[in-house]
């Protein structure tokens, strides 16, 4: 029994040994410490609120919220009492960082910042970039954003009269808002793009020149090859300047030149599309024959065409006001499609008359679909990059995915269009050699006709004759469009290509590659824009004889209608074989 008993106490006070056990562990459930400023901190803000308007104000605020909220005012000012007002000696002891911060202020002290100012000021202080000018607002480095951080040092150096006293350069800040690091960053909210710490260093920031330097030359390749950024980059790549393209295309004479040719190819070739779209729409409107959708329409057509060449010239310069005259330009093409087909309403249709002629194959035809398509997302996914300044292309290019989704939809285009390109040059050498490499079989060459056609043409839009050169297959418009093609898709695709590997490319191509690579890219993209939407949609679809759509690129064929219209030649041709084959 005793037994028994003495076994039933124990187990009787387990429970209570548990509850013992776990109670060594348990939080204390006293009154937690009072939360709040101390005494001292009071005594200070009794003079120091702003309200107080009794000394200099402090922002308790956002000292709350900085990593010192738990700090006295005397860790940072030991030799502060209350007295007031402060003793001289009091007022000349200045806070000092480095009491609990020695490393950084050694490596700060060091750096190009802690140089002697020319004027009271400029260089920054450990409160200039960390507290925005105010010691009491210090921040958390890990509660910046990227975007913050880049604020920190561009806030100092777009200052062009402060860098010039120091002879830095003026252009450092433009320069990385203008390349692709700034871009993906700063309009698109890329994070892992790289910022001004990345490659100069945080406290430790010395001139380019200085071996210590994380941009030294001797030092730009571990720079640039960090963890994150280009793993493998070699030197070429590292100074090729991609953070500061603008800066490095205006010191090397080659980037130079080759910036020029493409400015003065873009504007001059934009220029003579733009011109030969005019003349014809003018001739259309006031010309002896009326077009087939009417003056008043082709009248519409013209201004529309204005307003457009308007919104591009506008959106290529960064000019205000491109969305307002792109919204016209398109507002008055739908008015003239309106018109159109409101007068066609009341007009029976007139039955087709004569054959179709082939002009197009099948496969000719899923070429030119692919090229367009691709063409099409390519402007889609490049452009808003391009001219980053447009809030309309900006806003377009984030709701497609931003430059995650963007930069890969463009890299897929641009692969389909240079498979397209090369499947179409390998069906030609295919077709020149069973025609026995006779160069007659080019059919879209130019030759002297063409001349002679371009020259006749340029007097019937002046008014010097009256009557328009007759074409074979193709005129000299087409074999324009078509040979633009051997220009720029090759050109886009190399470029693109460099661009999209540049730590391969950089590993054996000289380092002004890849900037050029950059120059030939953005401007070539720019021209083949044009030339598409003012040259091509014109000649095609937005002419007052086609208007609104040729069907060709759907059906393949055009009527005896407009084979005697636009390829009178060949019609003639047509006809006179098939008479001697009868």
């Amino acid at each position: 029994m005793r037994t028994k008993s003495a076994l039933w106490a124990i187990l009787a006070s387990l429970p209570f040994a548990v509850a013992l056990i776990f109670a060594q562990d348990a939080p204390e459930t006293s009154d937690p410490p009072p939360s709040g400023p101390s005494e001292e901190v009071l005594a200070c803000m009794s003079c120091h609120d702003p309200e107080a308007q009794a000394g200099p104000a402090v922002n308790y605020t956002a000292l709350s919220n900085s990593p010192h909220k738990d700090f006295d005012c005397t860790s940072c000012h030991p030799s502060y009492t209350a007295d007031a007002p402060h003793t001289e000696e009091m007022l000349a002891e200045k806070a000092d960082c480095a009491s609990c911060h020695p490393d950084v202020s050694e490596e700060f002290m060091a750096s190009v910042h802690a140089k002697p100012s020319v004027k009271a000021g400029d260089h920054p202080t450990c409160a200039t970039c960390h507290g925005g000018g105010d010691p009491h607002a210090v921040k958390i480095v890990g509660q910046w954003s990227r975007q913050a951080k880049v604020e920190v040092c561009s806030s100092c150096h777009r200052d062009s009269a402060r860098m010039q006293d120091y002879g830095k350069n003026v252009e450092a800040v433009a320069s990385y808002d203008h390349s692709f690091h700034g871009k993906a960053l700063l309009k698109f909210g890329n994070l892992d793009t790289a910022i001004c710490m990345d490659c100069h260093g945080h406290h430790g920031v010395f001139a380019h020149t200085d071996p210590r330097s994380t941009v030294h030359q001797d030092n730009l390749t571990k720079t640039c090859s960090q963890a994150g950024c280009h793993v493998g980059a070699g030197q070429n790549f590292a100074v090729s300047g991609a953070s500061h393209m603008d800066i490095t295309i205006s010191r090397e004479p080659l980037l130079g030149a080759i910036l020029v040719f493409f400015r003065v190819l873009v504007f001059s070739m934009a220029a003579f599309l733009m011109i030969g779209v005019g003349l014809d729409l003018r001739r259309a409107i006031i010309g002896p024959e009326p077009p087939r959708c009417g003056r008043s329409v082709a009248f519409i057509l013209g201004l529309g065409f204005l307003a457009i060449v308007a919104a591009i010239f506008q959106a290529t310069l960064n000019l205000p006001g491109p969305l307002i005259s792109s919204g016209i330009g398109v507002g008055l093409l739908l008015l003239a499609v309106t018109i159109f087909k409101i007068e066609q309403r009341g007009k029976k249709p007139e039955p087709e008359v004569g054959r179709k002629f082939l002009r197009l194959t099948v496969f000719q035809r899923i070429q030119h679909a692919v090229m367009a398509i691709s063409f099409g997302l390519l402007v889609l996914t490049g452009m808003p990059v391009r001219q980053s300044e447009s809030d309309f292309l900006r806003n377009l290019y984030m709701a497609i995915g931003g430059m995650e989704v963007g930069r890969w939809i463009h890299r897929v285009a641009g692969v389909a269009m240079i498979l397209v390109f090369t499947v179409h040059v390998a069906h030609l050498l295919w077709k020149w050699k069973n025609a026995g490499f006779k160069f007659s079989s080019w059919t879209m060459w130019p030759n002297k006709k063409d001349v002679l056609d371009f020259i006749q043409l340029t007097k019937y839009y002046l008014g010097k004759t009256e009557e328009e050169p007759k074409y074979g297959r193709y005129s000299f418009r087409s074999k324009l469009d078509y040979l633009a093609e051997y220009w720029g898709i090759p050109l886009m695709g190399v470029t693109g290509l460099i661009l999209w590997f540049p730590v391969f490319f950089g590993g054996f191509l000289p380092s002004v590659a890849i900037p050029a690579a950059y120059i030939a890219h953005s401007y070539e993209a720019v021209l083949a824009f044009l030339a598409i939407l003012t040259w091509h949609m014109y000649n095609t679809n937005l002419n007052p004889h086609n208007f609104p759509m040729t069907r060709l690129w759907l059906t393949g064929t055009l009527s005896e209608e407009e084979m005697r219209r636009e390829h009178p030649l060949e019609l003639d041709a047509i006809l006179e074989n098939e008479k001697k084959a009868t």
